[in-house]
């Protein structure tokens, strides 16, 4: 931060940032679809005086999507497929940090936001071995266009820090997937689909240092999505998550034991199963150490210890897969 600052008092008081960003992506397994997308933003920041800094950023998008009838694919819609959308837009936002005290940080941000439809949601028809589900795109969705608040405050004392987060967001076109309860070729049918949502949510997180070398980290999350169009939750929406770690660390070794934590979810969206709650132990150790000019790091870590049979609310397949059962892991790294 103190370099920043000095920067900005030797130039005005302000701080500017310009990225260029352009994507071309082709595909051709089962028909021909070529996705580009070019993005500049810019960043700028002022400082109003020693405690207040301003942010503003502009971005500007441009996304086309192009098909071409192919008449070897093996989808029939591709083979006659013959379209191009393009999608361009201007977002931005405004934000304001300020130092309330020597330990307190706040901050809050306004920003319009924006993002196309993909490939898949558009044009999906067929098998989708990621999601194991018969996914079916919808061509006629419009971009998501929304307005976010996203507002923090942070402390950092001696052997104590935290941060809380909440947010709300208001998404137009908001795209999403539900289960249909059809199935094809014995998948169970995913669609893409779109409404209006708001989403609205809370992110905290503390940390304390009860010793030297030994802190703990709380953490907890939880957001509420609701249709707004028709008044119902919005499907695949994750329930409170917390999450509670013990960890040790030197110069030498270090280690750590978790517990990951979830509500149940019983506030269902379209296709949705309830999930139970519940609370996964993982594991793990390292040790680092160097030889003749090479960095050696050795690890090990047990996920889920205790062989727990959980699903997650976000997966696609939990009604007949669940989440992996315990598993061990063993890394070796070297650095020349």
């Amino acid at each position: 931060l103190d370099s920043e600052l000095e920067f900005m008092k030797l130039y005005g008081k302000s701080a500017t940032d310009l990225t260029v960003q352009v994507i071309q992506k082709t595909f051709e397994d089962e028909g021909y679809v070529m996705d580009t997308q070019a993005a500049a933003k810019e960043v700028e920041e002022y400082l109003a005086d020693e405690n207040t800094r301003l942010q503003v950023g502009v971005r500007y998008d441009v996304n086309r999507i192009q098909t071409k009838p192919y008449t070897a694919s093996t989808d029939s819609v591709f083979q006659v497929l013959d379209v191009a959308r393009r999608s361009n837009a201007v977002t931005a936002s405004v934000g304001a940090i300020e130092k309330v005290t020597q330990e307190l940080t706040a901050s809050l941000s306004i920003a319009r936001s924006f993002r196309p439809p993909t490939v898949q949601e558009l044009f999906a028809n067929g098998l989708d071995a990621a999601s194991a589900t018969y996914s079916i795109g919808d061509a006629s969705l419009n971009p998501e266009t929304g307005i976010g608040v996203d507002a923090s405050l942070k402390g950092s004392f001696t052997n104590v820090s935290f941060e809380l987060s909440p947010y709300l967001n208001f998404i137009n076109n908001y795209i999403y997937a539900f289960l249909t309860g059809d199935t094809l070729q014995a998948f169970p049918v995913r669609q893409f689909s779109a409404t209006d949502a708001r989403l609205e949510g809370l992110e905290a997180l503390v940390m304390v240092q009860p010793m030297q070398k030994i802190a703990v980290r709380a953490s907890v999350d939880f957001v509420n999505a609701e249709d707004t169009k028709n008044s119902v939750p919005l499907p695949f929406t994750p329930p409170m998550r917390g999450l509670l770690r013990m960890s040790y660390q030197d110069e030498m070794y270090s280690g750590m034991v978790e517990w990951r934590l979830a509500a149940r979810q019983t506030r269902l969206g379209d296709g949705d199963t309830p999930t139970a709650g519940y609370g996964v132990v993982n594991l793990g150790a390292e040790i680092r150490f160097a030889r003749e000019g090479i960095e050696h790091t050795m690890s090990i870590h047990c996920d889920n210890l205790f062989n727990l049979v959980y699903r997650d609310n976000l997966s696609v397949i939990k009604d007949f897969l669940p989440q992996p059962a315990r598993g061990v892991r063993l890394n070796y790294d070297l650095v020349f």
